[in-house]
C-alpha cells in the first residue's frame, strides 16, 4: 500500500483540491476518471505519514476522504479532556 502511494506522492500538487463525492457517470466517463485519480493522488501523502499500525484503519477505504475521516474518528478524543 505505502509503495503504490510513493509513486502517486512523485506527481502530486498539493495544491489541488479533491471533491469528496465521485462525480455522477459511469466508470467510463472523463470526469470520473480524472476525479478517481485526482483522489489516488491525494491518498498516497496520508498512506505515507502513517505508521504501519494506522493503515489497518484506512486499509479499506475507497477514498482518500473516507481515510482522512476515518483517521480523525480514531484520533478524536474520547473522553475529558485535562
Amino acid at each position: 500500500m505505502q509503495v503504490k502511494s510513493v509513486l502517486f506522492t512523485r506527481s502530486y500538487d498539493q495544491s489541488q483540491q479533491v471533491e469528496t463525492t465521485c462525480p455522477k457517470g459511469t466508470t467510463e466517463d472523463k470526469a470520473v476518471v480524472l476525479w478517481k485519480a485526482k483522489d489516488e493522488k491525494a491518498t498516497a501523502p496520508i498512506i505515507l505519514r502513517i505508521t504501519s499500525m494506522q493503515i489497518a484503519h484506512v486499509k479499506n477505504c475507497k477514498t482518500s476522504n473516507d481515510a482522512w475521516n476515518t483517521l480523525r474518528e480514531v484520533h478524536r478524543p474520547k473522553g475529558p479532556l485535562r
